[in-house]
């Protein structure tokens, strides 16, 4: 017998099953070479008797028991769209941008109500966010880069790329997301650099702070965009309600302490008109449920960018 934990009555149990259950057809040369190769009949026992989770069926499963402790219990989603993006971009791309500080995850396609009751839904944004959409004051672009009115609160249902770095402390300014190099902060020195966008007065050049919406829609999200890691996903601002709950769904991020710093992010979303957009997300103003505006073109040492991916399935063949 093999050297292994299971009983010697256990062990002959599953070989005489093994046996009663040979195909008809196997040749004896086939037999014979299994018989002669041991490595192979374990490798190959192991593939039937143990199978791996593999990487994709893993993300996945995480997903599924994350979003089961968030909402109701009972609450089933479909994470096929999820599992068929992942696998069209594959192993090794994911494992670059898990590298850069972004992971893959799935925001399904779902509304949030104000008096929403979920289990781990415990800081909602502030009354004024739902009062202004209720007011038809909150908007955002459509697909042709329309303003449009936005009337709720909730996820598109799609796979995305969430940054997982919490917002730093302000620092005068000189505060910094940590190890930002490869992702957004040399590209932002660089596009600095040369006279794309502003130069930063209060601190690094490679700094996230002092941007303005204006500049990370015309300037930082095209270059993002046009890196070849990225081919297949699109960016954008996190909605404020993605900001608000993306720390509570996902607690093991280091982001899952967002609402306790004192500096802010820009939102996807505009007040009113093209002007002003939402931003939120300082300790200064309630944490996760801080909620508030600011003119497009206005750069402040305690606001910064935060892109989300939008992956899409890539074709066969890319």
């Amino acid at each position: 017998m093999s050297r292994t934990t299971l009983s010697l009555n256990t062990q002959r149990r599953i070989m005489a099953r093994i046996a009663e259950n040979l195909p008809d057809d196997l040749p004896e040369e086939d037999a014979l070479r299994w018989v002669n190769d041991c490595a192979e009949l374990k490798k190959g026992l192991r593939g039937l008797l143990m199978p791996e989770i593999n990487w994709l069926d893993q993300l996945v499963q995480a997903e599924n028991d994350i979003y089961s402790a968030f909402l109701v219990r009972g609450q089933a989603i479909d994470f096929s769209q999820f599992k068929a993006t992942l696998k069209s971009h594959g192993e090794e791309h994911i494992s670059r941008w898990i590298q850069l500080g972004l992971e893959p995850h799935f925001l399904p396609k779902r509304q949030f109500r104000q008096d929403e009751k979920l289990r781990g839904w415990k800081v909602k944004p502030k009354k004024w966010f739902w009062q202004q959409m209720a007011a038809c004051t909150i908007k955002r672009r459509n697909v042709a880069g329309e303003l449009v009115t936005v009337t709720e609160a909730g996820f598109d249902g799609d796979t995305v790329l969430i940054d997982t770095r919490c917002k730093p402390a302000y620092d005068n300014g000189r505060q910094m997301f940590a190890d930002d190099e490869a992702f957004l902060g040399g590209l932002i020195e660089d596009l600095r650099s040369r006279g794309e966008i502003a130069r930063y007065d209060s601190g690094q050049q490679d700094s996230r702070f002092g941007v303005s919406s204006l500049e990370w829609d015309e300037q930082i999200r095209p270059a993002l965009e046009a890196r070849p890691e990225f081919k297949g996903v699109s960016f954008r601002l996190e909605l404020a309600i993605e900001a608000n709950t993306i720390p509570q769904i996902y607690g093991r991020m280091p982001r899952h302490k967002d609402g306790q710093t004192d500096t802010w992010v820009w939102y996807e979303e505009f007040f009113e008109g093209a002007s002003r957009r939402l931003d939120g997300g300082s300790s200064d103003g309630g944490g996760l449920a801080h909620v508030c505006y600011s003119e497009v073109h206005s750069r402040w040492d305690g606001g910064a960018v935060r892109p989300l991916g939008v992956v899409a399935i890539l074709p066969l063949g890319s």
